[in-house]
Parts: C-alpha cells; sequence; structure tokens
C-alpha cells in the first residue's frame, strides 16, 4: 500500500499569514501605545499642576503667618520695653521720693519737741500718707507705706527706742503697751517688700490694712490724737 499522506498543518510563526494584517496590528498596537504614553503624561501634567498649586497655597499661607508672627513679635517687644519703661520709672519716683522725718528725733544737739506739738505734727503727716492711698496711683500707695513707715521710725526715736533699724527699734516695743504689735511687725514687712520691689502690685485693701496696723500703733503709744483715727 501506498503511505498516507500525513495532513498539513497550519504554521504558527508570527511571520506566517498575510503581512498586511500583522502590520495592521503593528500599526494599532503602536497607536495605542502612543495614546497610552499621552494620557499618562496628560495626568502627570495635571498631577505636577496641582502639586505646584499646593505649594503656591502653602508659601501664600506661610508668608501670611510669619507676617502675622513678626507684627506680633514687634507688638509684644513695644509692649515689654513700655512695661520695663513703667516699673524703672515707678522705681525712680519711689527711690527719689525719700519720706521725711517730721520730728526731728535724729538731729544732734536739738531737743525733742513737746508732746502737743509732736502728736500735731504726727497727724498732719497722717493726713498726707491718707491722701496717697486715696490716689489713682498706684505708686502712690505704697509711698503711703513707706511713709507710714518712716514716721513709725520717727515716733519710736522720739520715745526713746534704741536699735539701728526700724526692726530693731520695733523689738523694743512692750507689747503689753501695743496689743497691736503683731499686727505693725506684719505692716513693717511689707513695707520691706515695697521698698526692695516696687514693680509687685499689692491690692489697695492690703495696703489699707497695714495703714491701719500703723495708726492703731500710734495711737496704742498715745502718740495720735484719736480724731486723726480713720
Amino acid at each position: 500500500m501506498p503511505p498516507q499522506d500525513r495532513d498539513e498543518r497550519p504554521s504558527s510563526s508570527p511571520m506566517a499569514g498575510d503581512p498586511q494584517t500583522w502590520l495592521m496590528e503593528i500599526t494599532i498596537a503602536s497607536i495605542v501605545f502612543v495614546i497610552v504614553l499621552l494620557a499618562i503624561g496628560y495626568y502627570l501634567e495635571l498631577g505636577f499642576e496641582w502639586y505646584r498649586s499646593f505649594l503656591e497655597v502653602v508659601y501664600r499661607i506661610w508668608e501670611r503667618i510669619r507676617a502675622i508672627v513678626m507684627v506680633l513679635t514687634i507688638m509684644a517687644s513695644a509692649a515689654l520695653v513700655g512695661f520695663i519703661t513703667v516699673i524703672l520709672r515707678r522705681f525712680n519716683a519711689l527711690k527719689n521720693r525719700q519720706p521725711k522725718m517730721v520730728l526731728g528725733a535724729k538731729k544732734v544737739g536739738v531737743a525733742p519737741m513737746k508732746p502737743e506739738r509732736a502728736k500735731k505734727e504726727i497727724g498732719n503727716e497722717w493726713q498726707e500718707v491718707r491722701k496717697l492711698l486715696q490716689s489713682d496711683n498706684t505708686s502712690d500707695w505704697n509711698m503711703a507705706i513707706l511713709r507710714a513707715d518712716t514716721l513709725l521710725d520717727d515716733v519710736l526715736q522720739y520715745l526713746g527706742h534704741e536699735g539701728v533699724t526700724v526692726k530693731e527699734r520695733i523689738d523694743k516695743i512692750d507689747p503689753t503697751m501695743v496689743p497691736s504689735l503683731d499686727r505693725l511687725l506684719s505692716a513693717h514687712r511689707l513695707r520691706n517688700i515695697i521698698a526692695h520691689d516696687p514693680s509687685i502690685l499689692h491690692t489697695k485693701e492690703t495696703l489699707e490694712y497695714a495703714l491701719r496696723a500703723y495708726e492703731t500703733a500710734f495711737r496704742e503709744m498715745g502718740m495720735m490724737e484719736e480724731e486723726q483715727a480713720a
């Protein structure tokens, strides 16, 4: 028998077939590839444009914040300079307005004034002290305490209490003669705080309480007439 012919199978080679067909497929694939690249480029450009716009917005916000911070810094610096200036003026005002001694107890070779005249001088000085506390200027309130303490020193020296400082002379006071001695000591401590740091603000009620302590002590020492009491 003659050998049977085997069936011929089509070739699977990519070059097999009609050349026009595979050429068209390549062309279409190239066009699609270009379109995809263009689309990607378009969206990338949109993305970069958005990113650039975002950076511009952030930059404008940062510029505004920096401008606000600069303005606030300048205002804070000006306020600080003003505060320091006020404190220095208050300190100089207290430093230059030294309370006076009204009884002249420290004058060597001069006899102390008579008790009646001493009470009158103390009364007049005390009225000036009270006026300071009625002022609208807080530095005058502090000055009222300083003058009251100076008046106390004057009175203690007039009465013969020895000592280098006011505190030493206060310690020589007999508590049975001045029952309000504890309040007087508290008022004197407040005076020391004011003298060392006049920038500290004290309430008017606190200063009024201290003045009443001085006032009560003067009356208990017999150095202030009853009508002088506020």
